[in-house]
């Protein structure tokens, strides 16, 4: 005898099914389906009418996905063709491709003849048991797969799981997730491209995030929900100057949190811009923000000559020792680069040193190069921008970031640049208008000082001046030779460095920025 997927039957027992609970039946149908290949659905706890499993497979040839129901039968006496019948209404009712069932005990002769006249599947025993060891279900010995086999679909995906968890924050490739589950660890033997297949299927459900090639777990609304309430508060602890990108750092090492997830799920930008209207943080210009406390520390401005030595020497991580040596002797210790500038952040900006960044270049061509501390403050300011929550509260209005795009050419490439822009989100009366308009007064009466001011210090002279957008950039460079020492160039910018001190300290009296 032959059985409808053209396995020869035989009549050897291999198990004893009277030993088999239904549900667990029922189960063990579900699984040799699901190894088959088919999107299988344990229904029979719900009540599903009368179907036991619902399987769909994909059909290439027509690009479509055929539904089988399937219904799982475990009598002591053959299936009459009244259940058969009763099947093929089901079927009907379902919209189903296919009918198949499953049954131990057999089938009675008219329930046979029955099901191919309707074209309804009927495997027996015999056909099942062959079934389930050629996918590896049954053991030659008798004995079934027990339902945390870790070869079955959902316990892969489990495995899949938890491999990605403990890889937090930094994400496995797919090779790497598929060698992970492969290893004797796991105990999975399945083929790769059932692996890869089960990849795709947590990447299409959002059960798992892929980026940039590397596949990363994702977070239950619960877990998202704690941290962004969590992050409000470990934001506005910040004690230094800080950008959007310190915030990914935080997010990754207190709850090893990858920046692909960060960006698509965690609301950083929401986060921080409620923090700005509550006045929790300043921003000191586009993208670099700060919290009061220490925005009030930083207008000290009490740092000595050898103090700012010493915060240049730790920022760029270089010892004392250093001013002795050449500027090529200190490159060649840090390997910088030739041809580009290295640049160190300042985080703790004004309370070391009066810049955002010290920049060190080294000229490929020529034995020369250049030292250069970076500063941007404010110079011009959208008036709802400038508005303080409280203002906005005694108006009545709400304002809102846009994000627009602008396309640029850059290198024959085409680059997409954000640009973000505050609108209000519902009407307003004159009288705001008026507020704007004496916000703005303001912000001019400011740049109108801060420029009166620069003439007085003959900035431009003393200093390089620029525009970063709405922001004045000041830069204190200093070119070198590279056979110099670095202590001569170092000296060099702390004058410039002294220079910019006393211009910040008469600054933050005369005109201090508006930051809201």
């Amino acid at each position: 005898m032959v059985n409808l997927f053209g396995i020869a039957q035989k009549d050897d027992i291999l198990v004893d099914w009277a030993k088999v609970d239904p549900h667990e039946l029922e189960w063990i149908v579900n699984s040799l389906y699901d190894r088959m290949g088919f999107k299988s659905i344990l229904t029979s706890l719900s009540k599903d009418g009368g179907v036991d499993v619902v399987a769909n497979y994909f059909s290439e040839e027509t690009e479509t996905y055929v539904k089988y129901i399937i219904q799982v039968k475990r009598w002591k006496d053959p299936v009459g063709v009244r259940i058969v019948r009763e099947l093929l209404g089901v079927k009907e009712d379902q919209k189903a491709d296919k009918a198949l069932m499953v049954s131990i005990s057999g089938y009675a002769r008219t329930s046979m003849e029955f099901a191919t006249r309707h074209n309804i599947r009927l495997v027996d025993k015999d056909a099942l048991e062959e079934m389930l060891q050629k996918v590896q279900l049954l053991r030659v010995d008798g004995s079934l797969v027990s339902p945390s086999d870790p070869n079955l679909a959902s316990n892969r995906k489990k495995s899949i799981h938890k491999l990605l968890s403990e890889s937090k924050p930094k994400g496995l490739l797919r090779d790497e997730i598929i060698d992970g589950i492969s290893s004797p660890r796991f105990r999975i033997t399945v083929r790769k491209e059932i692996l890869n297949q089960d990849i795709d299927d947590l990447s299409r459900g959002g059960e798992i995030i892929e980026d940039d090639g590397k596949y990363y777990p994702t977070l239950s609304e619960d877990v998202l929900s704690i941290v962004s309430k969590n992050l409000s508060s470990d934001i506005g602890n910040i004690r230094h100057v800080f950008t959007e990108k310190d915030i990914y750092n935080l997010l990754e090492e207190k709850y090893k949190l990858p920046s692909p997830i960060a960006v698509r799920l965690v609301p950083i930008k929401e986060i921080v811009e409620r923090l700005i209207q509550t006045g929790k943080i300043n921003q000191i210009v586009e993208g670099v923000f700060i919290s009061p406390s220490t925005l009030a520390k930083m207008k000290e401005f009490d740092w000595t000559r050898e103090s700012l030595r010493q915060n240049i020497l730790e920022l760029t991580n270089l010892k004392k020792d250093a001013l002795e040596k050449t500027v090529e002797e200190v490159r060649t210790m840090k390997g910088l680069p030739l041809g580009g500038e290295t640049k160190f952040f300042n985080r703790n900006l004004f309370e070391k040193m009066p810049f955002m960044t010290i920049g060190l270049h080294f000229c490929k061509d020529h034995e020369a190069g250049y030292i250069i501390g970076r500063l941007f403050i404010p110079l011009f300011m959208n008036p709802l921008e400038a508005l303080t929550e409280r203002e906005l509260q005694n108006a009545k209005i709400r304002k809102m970031e846009i994000t627009t795009r602008r396309e640029h050419k850059l290198d024959g490439k085409s680059n997409r640049i954000p640009h973000g822009a505050h609108v209000i989100s519902t009407g307003i009366s004159i009288e705001t208008i008026r507020m704007f308009e004496e916000k703005a007064k303001q912000i001019y009466q400011y740049g109108s000082r801060l420029i009166d001011l620069l003439t007085e210090f003959h900035m431009d002279k003393e200093l390089q001046l620029g525009c970063a957008g709405s922001e004045l950039a000041i830069f204190a460079m200093c070119d070198f030779g590279r056979e110099e020492k670095f202590g001569n160039c170092l000296n060099r910018l702390l004058d410039k460095a002294e220079i910019l001190q006393k211009f910040l300290t008469k600054m933050y009296e005369k005109c201090p920025p508006p930051l809201g």
